[in-house]
């Protein structure tokens, strides 16, 4: 394929990935959550790095702090952040909302290290001196949109947080690792051990499974070279795993006080969330074990991984959560596709790439080079299959065991087509194509029900309308309108995914997901007792003011031993800052609110006993959400909603505004 062409083909590719990520044009700087909750982290990382610091400051990333020694860490690689400080550094303006981009340039790097790979695998092959491609320019055409576009790292443009922009650099680094670790072993030069440790240490700051695989291989090559002799490459490969360790450890060191991995019993998760508690408490502390083997084995590959729907996008998830074995206590089983059913032809190719390569490893140099690449990816498929946490977005950690693999089976399928019959040849092409085509499209319809389905902001009423229907209020599809009663709220029995509920005489409309966390997602609100929305007027200047804007009682907690009254209150101070508290007899938690004396702007305040959630809305957008620090409100006999009136407190007036009227 020329430069030209490849070019064109990138650039085809990268609109497909561009319209999923961007829902289709609403911009490169969308965010999963309307208050950039999980969108900012790494925005968050960069400017303690900027102040020469590695923590972060207090409750800045919510539930996903670790907090060690009285300081707030987070546990991602540090690649991202560091990406983020030239822009950081000039303006705070995109900050929290650079998830899309950052996440679309580890895809090109992704694809670039890859198509490179092969390219590359194409040039060192023995017929490439004689000026002839094996398989001619099919097999790379279809092997290069099957690695763009039909595998787990399309999957993960779907939602615009950071668990995804994670996974996505990190396959990317480690890619780019097997590409130039293949250049290197291909021809061995200075140059090339340079840009293999560059390549390195880009993979331990992501994703330490990643890393560690990275790391493995370096030594193991050292290692092999140095049986030949000791020279100066050995020595620039050694140093290489050095400083690949260095960058490992010494990160880990600092946040966390250990060489490897977070203290995940430190994690405020970890202290507030029962399902987690007693996951640690099986797993013995960790959230590795191999007691749940089976459980994830079956999860990520079964062939029969996914569902089809005759709703839009038409390829979905399995319609349960995952089969849990042995009893194992797992945090969360989220309903997750395998990668055998959803990027079939990476599997197919990959597989016969281990069969191919592994009879031929003795006499085949390119194939012995390429299975040592895929070792940089067994670590982390290997901890997969022991980690307490089963989601779609870890699908992503099967890529950099499978692309060498595939790779292999690519270079052997097309001998195989170069000397077949025409029969033969065309059930092969047309086989490769049905699967491709299948392929992509699965991953394009999981990228696009993840977007819209991920969190609790916004995203399910604009799939139901896309999905051809407007009103959320009647039951006109029987199949799909049922009742929110008929659900209790348990994380091993969640309700069918797909289905619509309205809640009373039209209190709200939801939207089922069938996850074991956020079950239902919110379509509407009418009228009701639990949502209140009042208008807010600041002085100039301001004052130190307290309005209770209502009170909160659970009727049958399901949590004992904790508070199960709580009063909301909105203050300001003669400093200009406003605040939301959610006070109890144990002590108030604030939610800050970013809004300037002076300002006039609604509030809502929601207390919803369907999502068993707490949020608050500024101007109809949502500023602050949890399930965590409430969830003692949500028993089984349901809570009792008090809103005030409002009240005028020093000039700060706040008047609760009528509820909206019946849809239905």
């Amino acid at each position: 394929m020329s430069r030209r062409a490849e070019a064109a083909l990138l650039a085809a590719c990268s609109a497909l990935y561009l319209a999923i990520a961007t829902r289709a044009g609403t911009g490169l700087l969308r965010t999963q959550f309307d208050n950039d909750a999980y969108s900012q982290f790494f925005d968050i990382q960069a400017e303690a790095l900027l102040r020469g610091d590695l923590a972060l400051p207090e409750n800045s990333i919510g539930i996903e702090a670790f907090v060690v020694d009285g300081r707030e860490q987070m546990d991602f690689g540090l690649f991202p952040a560091i990406l983020r400080m030239p822009v950081l550094a000039v303006t705070d303006a995109w900050s929290g909302q650079l998830t899309v981009i950052s996440s679309f340039v580890a895809w090109l790097v992704f694809v670039v290290a890859a198509w490179a790979l092969a390219n590359r695998v194409v040039a060192t092959t023995p017929d490439a001196a004689a000026g002839h491609q094996p398989g001619g320019l099919g097999v790379e055409v279809v092997w290069k949109v099957m690695i763009a576009l039909a595998t787990p790292m399309l999957m993960l443009a779907g939602p615009a947080w950071v668990f995804s922009e994670a996974i996505m650099w990190g396959v990317a680094a480690a890619v780019l690792f097997q590409w130039r670790l293949y250049c290197e072993m291909a021809e061995s030069s200075s140059r090339n051990q340079l840009l293999l440790a560059g390549a390195l240490a880009l993979a331990v700051l992501n994703r330490p499974t990643l890393g560690v695989g990275c790391l493995l291989v370096i030594v193991v090559l050292a290692a092999v070279r140095a049986r030949r002799g000791v020279g100066a490459g050995e020595y620039r490969l050694a140093a290489a795993a050095v400083l690949g360790s260095l960058l490992l450890v010494v990160p880990n060191m600092i946040r966390f006080g250990r060489l490897l991995g977070p203290p995940m019993e430190l994690q405020v998760l970890s202290q507030i969330d029962e399902q987690r508690m007693r996951m640690l408490a099986y797993a013995g502390g960790d959230f590795t074990d191999p007691r749940y083997l089976p459980s994830n084995v079956l999860a990520y590959l079964r062939p029969d991984g996914f569902s089809i729907s005759g709703r839009f996008p038409f390829v979905d998830a399995p319609t349960e959560v995952p089969t849990v074995f042995w009893d194992a206590v797992f945090d969360i089983t989220y309903r997750t596709p395998s990668i055998v059913a959803t990027s079939t032809l990476l599997v197919v190719t990959a597989a016969i790439g281990l069969v191919a390569g592994l009879r031929t490893v003795r006499v085949d140099p390119v194939g012995r080079r390429l299975l040592l690449a895929a070792l940089a990816g067994l670590p982390a498929a290997a901890t997969l299959m022991i980690w307490g946490f089963i989601a779609p977005r870890y699908l992503a950690d099967f890529v950099t065991l499978l692309l060498p693999l595939s790779l292999i089976g690519a270079a052997r399928a097309a001998v195989v087509l170069d000397g077949s019959g025409r029969r033969t040849r065309r059930w092969l092409v047309g086989g490769a194509a049905v699967l491709l085509a299948w392929s992509v499209t699965a991953n394009a319809a999981l990228a696009v029900s993840s977007s819209y389905l991920t969190g609790p902001d916004g995203g399910a009423p604009d799939l139901v309308e896309l999905q051809g229907r407007g009103d959320f209020w009647t039951a006109d599809d029987v199949e799909r309108f049922t009742s929110v009663e008929d659900f209790a709220f348990e994380r091993t029995d969640p309700p069918p995914p797909g289905r619509i509920a309205v809640l009373g005489a039209c209190e709200a409309a939801y939207l089922s997901t069938g996850e074991p966390v956020d079950p239902w997602l919110t379509l509407a609100y009418g009228p009701n007792d639990f949502r209140r929305t009042f208008s807010v007027v600041l002085p100039t200047p301001m004052f130190d003011a307290s309005v209770p804007l209502g009170s909160f009682v659970a009727n049958e907690p399901d949590v004992i031993d904790e508070p199960t009254s709580f009063e909301l209150r909105l203050l300001t101070d003669d400093a200009g800052e406003v605040t939301l508290e959610l006070s109890d007899e144990f002590g108030a938690v604030s939610y800050p609110l970013e809004v300037d004396a002076g300002e006039s702007f609604d509030l809502t305040v929601t207390s919803d006993p369907v999502r068993r959630s707490m949020f608050f809305e500024v101007d109809g957008r949502t500023v602050h959400y949890g399930h965590y620090l409430t969830r003692s409100l949500y028993g089984d006999g349901g809570q009792t909603v008090a809103f005030t009136d409002g009240g005028l407190d020093r000039a700060v007036e706040v008047v609760a505004l009528p509820p909206p009227a019946a849809r239905c």
